[in-house]
């Protein structure tokens, strides 16, 4: 499993496999992972973090799951006989 590194103090330029070579950004981890690794921020501020990710999110448009789900008698009712 490769370990990719995110820090405060990181470069997009690099390569985020080592501390001392770690990403800044939350963008440049996820474009380094391959589905079989794991992301290590524990140099990195979660808020900074968090800001990039919402950041993001409200420039992409809005999907489903997004929306507010509004439980009704009818949902609750498919859902019990999806549960059967």
């Amino acid at each position: 499993m490769t370990r990719i590194y995110v820090s405060d103090k990181g470069d997009d330029n690099s390569d985020g496999l080592t501390r001392e070579t770690a990403v800044y950004s939350w963008e440049r981890a996820a474009k380094l992972c391959d589905g079989n690794s794991q992301v290590d921020t524990s140099e990195a501020s979660m808020q900074r973090l968090y800001a990039e990710v919402e950041r993001r999110r409200k420039k992409r448009a809005p999907t489903k799951a997004d929306a507010p789900h509004v439980v009704t008698p009818h949902s609750l009712v498919q859902a019990r006989s999806n549960a059967l």
